[in-house]
């Protein structure tokens, strides 16, 4: 047996010797190449050269650049060799990835077959072709592009990709509105159309991108010439409103004026805007539906809200501006829009409320407040879906306000707690900063001086060790040396080890000044993975409302957006009382109580007179106000709003860092202890004009404070780092040192 075996095995052995004895003598010419699934083929990225162009069409839409760019952004991310961006005007390469409708012909002949919602990889000999039948879904295409191969292997050559198809089962079906990610139809209003239908149709697009991640592209200069279109118009011979869907596979959404044609597009939102098992937007029911929307249509009613009955309405609809959104006037996705109403009474305000449960809204917050003569205050949050309403009354001018809020986080969402009693300690700092020693600003005064007399800064830290932040200073008190002081003050006060990050609960900006958030911007620039940001808060007017320059900064948003995207925001609006941790902040006044409720127009006329201004009550019941730059245009309407109880405080801020002379509202506050953001005035010297001027307004604002309360103490941000202990109900101060 065992010989039978060696026998076998010799003969093997004998063959494979002749075997490679003839393979050596053939000539390697004759030998076919071995052609793999992994053999590299034409390098695409990686190793020394690409021999790879992205080729997009010089005559490019935006879809196609975009698309082009990102690809090129996936691959450096990646590899240090890589394809080269190109236009189809430049000679053709025998490698080439083509992205769009070039002029190539492989582009348009990978369309063949694919339907308005399909898209294509596709290798065509040396060249790689990416399209879609509609441009929305090139996107998808690099995505997938991108996900599958990029980074896969240390050298991506074309021997790698593989063709790809995707096209929708549902292309037969006429309102697809979304597959996957994107949508076919634009949303479109006429050149002609309001401010307020154009917001609301890109408040539609961001509403649907937010809630199902679907992107669907506007159009505010009238139907595209292409593609499907949902049309969002008014027309006056229509009753109400009514939604139709066209043969072509347009919709029509219209209504007899803006407010009821919106009123239309929130009921299509609500009604028609849900996906079904696969993750698509696909309309079923496709008959016209129409409402006489009898309870939200008024002669002069402006807004997509029941209408309110009873008093006289403005004769316009007022743009309260956006959120964090950067503000050009243009139509925005956050416009907030307010209507006004005069001559109103008490019960047309209880009756309006009852007509907003009947229409289905409900309540989210509520505060009544008193006012003078035993009267009182009334303040609504309302939400349906996703509107959010703002309604309040005033007593003492028969005046009602009722906002559609587009931006804001609802209050019962935006608030917190946790668990505290009575003696539960709140310590607010002045925060020091470099100002001018004697009454400078704006450059005035050059070398080592060279500051300013403005600037704001305010810090409360609670016992959870949380941040809320006031403001933050001007741009010459933001050296790289004041925000690493900064950062470092912030971990001293809170206890937090170098790399624990910094709970800042809110940042609360008084009105859009450049000295009034410089510091806190470059904080967050500079240390931005080190902090947890999670609210941010303010209300800003739209310059269209305003008459002449305000000074409106839109740098306040830029380092928020880039950096916390997702921090809660708040509009806030006069009467919320919202809670925070272990303190109740009211909301006593901003720009929109300076709307004529007559005229619907903005009375105000200095930039100052924009400051939202917040009454803050702690654990121990110890109040503080906080003014910003508040002026003297709007001291009587605020006095006018409220009981003399209302302004009561312990701490208080003082208006305009000393400048602004608000005497009647010093009286009614009647601070013990006054947080000055300046020098003192008493130590300027008078080398200007200016300087002289506020020696001289700042000495009449020390005069008005110790009237109000012969016992003040007052501490300046110009000499110390001011810490005030709340506690108990007894107030300790701790002056510290400047930090830089």
């Amino acid at each position: 047996m065992e010989r039978k075996i060696l026998f076998i095995i010799a003969i093997l052995c004998l063959l494979l010797t002749v075997m490679l004895v003839a393979t050596s003598c053939q000539n390697s010419d004759d030998i076919p190449p071995v052609d793999t699934e992994l053999s590299l083929g034409a390098l695409i990225a990686g190793g020394e050269d690409s021999q790879f162009s992205i080729v997009y069409p010089a005559r490019w839409e935006d879809y196609e650049m975009n698309a082009a760019m990102d690809l090129k952004y996936a691959f450096s991310a990646v590899y240090q060799s890589f394809p080269k961006l190109i236009d189809d005007s430049k000679p053709e390469n025998e490698y080439e990835i083509l992205i769009g409708n070039t002029n190539r012909p492989e582009s348009a002949s990978v369309l063949e077959g694919l339907s308005e919602y399909g898209w294509v990889v596709r290798v065509i000999g040396n060249k790689i072709v990416i399209n879609a039948k509609s441009g929305q879904f090139l996107t998808d295409a690099v995505e997938h592009f991108s996900n599958i191969y990029i980074g896969s292997t240390e050298q991506l050559g074309i021997n790698h990709i593989a063709d790809h198809i995707e096209n929708s089962e549902k292309a037969d079906q006429s309102y697809v509105i979304s597959v996957g990610k994107n949508s076919v139809y634009t949303v479109s209003c006429l050149s002609s159309g309001s401010s307020y239908i154009k917001s609301s149709a890109l408040s539609f697009s961001q509403r649907l991108s937010n809630d199902h991640g679907v992107f669907i592209s506007v159009s505010t200069d009238g139907m595209p010439s292409s593609g499907k279109a949902i049309l969002l118009a008014t027309d006056e011979k229509i009753d109400g409103w009514q939604i139709s869907f066209e043969e072509n596979g347009n919709i029509s959404i219209l209504g007899q004026n803006d407010a009821l044609a919106v009123c239309a597009l929130n009921y299509f939102t609500s009604e028609y805007m849900k996906k079904d098992a696969d993750g698509d937007i696909v309309i079923q029911n496709t008959q016209t539906v129409s409402e006489s929307a009898t309870d939200y249509a008024r002669e002069g009613w402006l807004l997509a809200a029941p209408a309110y009955d009873g008093g006289t309405l403005a004769p316009k609809l007022y743009d309260c501006g956006t959120g964090m959104q950067n503000d050009n006037s243009s139509p925005s996705a956050e416009r907030s829009f307010m209507m006004c109403i005069s001559g109103t009474t008490a019960t047309q305000f209880n009756n309006y409320q009852y007509k907003l449960s009947d229409c289905g809204y409900t309540v989210d917050s509520e505060n009544v407040v008193p006012c003078s003569n035993g009267k009182y205050n009334l303040f609504y949050g309302y939400q349906k879906d996703n509107q959010y309403l703002w309604v309040y009354y005033l007593a003492n001018t028969g005046e009602v306000r009722v906002i559609e809020d587009r931006v804001s986080t609802l209050e019962s969402e935006f608030e917190y707690s946790f668990d505290y009693d009575n003696n539960t300690g709140t310590e607010i700092y002045l925060y020091g900063m470099k100002y001018h020693p004697q009454g400078m600003g704006y450059g005035e005064v050059g070398g080592s001086l060279d500051s300013t007399n403005n600037g704001l800064f305010v810090i409360i830290k609670q016992v959870d060790d949380s941040l809320f932040l006031i403001d933050g200073g001007f741009t010459t008190q933001a050296s790289s040396a004041a925000v690493r002081g900064l950062w470092d003050f912030i971990h001293e006060i809170t206890g937090k080890a170098a790399n624990e990050k910094i709970v800042i609960s809110c940042w609360f900006v008084t009105h859009p000044h450049n000295d009034h958030y410089a510091l806190v911007s470059s904080l967050i620039n500079n240390y931005h993975q080190y902090l947890d940001l999670q609210r941010v808060m303010f209300n800003f007017p739209t310059s269209a409302e305003l008459t002449g320059n305000m000074g409106i900064e839109a740098n306040i948003r830029t380092a928020v957006r880039q950096y916390f995207p997702n921090a809660m925001f708040a509009k806030c609006h006069t009467g919320q009382s919202i809670h925070l941790g272990s303190m109740t902040i009211d909301v006593m006044t901003t720009h929109e109580d300076a709307v004529s409720a007559t005229t619907g127009k903005n009375t105000i006329t200095e930039g100052n007179s924009m400051t939202s201004i917040l009454r803050f009550t702690f654990a121990d019941g110890t109040r503080y106000m906080e003014l910003g730059d508040f002026t003297e245009e709007r001291e009587s309407a605020l006095l006018g709003m409220y009981s003399d109880a209302a302004f009561k405080c312990q701490i208080s801020d003082v208006a305009h860092h000393g400048f602004n002379q608000v005497q009647r509202l010093y009286n009614k506050i009647s601070a013990r202890y006054v947080l000055w953001s300046n020098y003192p005035a008493d130590d300027w010297s008078t080398e200007t004009e200016s300087a002289a001027w506020r020696k001289v307004v700042s000495a009449s604002t020390l005069a008005f404070i110790r009237s109000a309360n012969p016992n003040v103490e007052i501490y300046y941000a110009g000499l110390n780092t001011t810490k005030l202990e709340c506690r108990g109900g007894t107030v300790t101060v701790t002056k510290l040192p400047l930090v830089y």
